[in-house]
């Protein structure tokens, strides 16, 4: 398990440092330390089940999109997602942007980046794209739906199909 003051990479290469791990705070939230290149994107449109999520901008600016409506954050700002709200962020500027995430209660959020940071590391995804990396991203996607959970049923019902074949390959 990682510990705070470990860096995850995702697959698109996004960095997570963790600021505050899961067990530190004894499960009351995990906080992170973002760093998104240029054209830098979160995952679909998705929403937390039961967790908020708190954006806070360090550096750069940062686009938001909050139940349909995009904004752009810029350093000092901050906003507070609560359960159930559809979001998703993008970093639409030519610079990288540094933002804190903090997600309350931690939930197994953590372990989600976590398994995404390991499909990094294994090769088996050189990003997003194609079909065996959707499947293996799909694969863990479907494991953490306690956590996340996105917000089409379409993109939920394709993401079950794709973690089924995972099992097998």
């Amino acid at each position: 398990m990682a510990q705070t003051g470990d860096t995850l990479t995702l697959p698109s290469g996004t960095t997570f440092r963790i600021l505050e791990s899961a067990a530190d705070s004894a499960g009351q939230r995990v906080e992170f330390d973002i760093t998104a290149g240029p054209g830098g994107h979160g995952p679909v449109r998705h929403f937390h089940p039961v967790q908020e999520e708190r954006l806070t901008v360090v550096s750069g600016q940062l686009s938001i999109e909050l139940e349909g409506e995009w904004q752009v954050l810029r350093a000092g700002e901050a906003r507070t997602i609560p359960p159930g709200t559809v979001h998703t962020y993008r970093n639409d500027s030519t610079e990288p942007v540094r933002f804190r995430d903090c997600h309350s209660p931690a939930l197994d959020f953590q372990d989600y980046i976590e398994d995404l940071d390991r499909l990094r590391a294994s090769g088996r995804v050189a990003g997003r794209r194609g079909f065996r990396a959707r499947v293996h991203v799909a694969t863990i996607l479907h494991a953490h739906r306690s956590t996340q959970l996105s917000a089409g049923r379409g993109q939920r019902l394709l993401e079950l199909a794709l973690a089924t074949i995972g099992r097998f390959m």
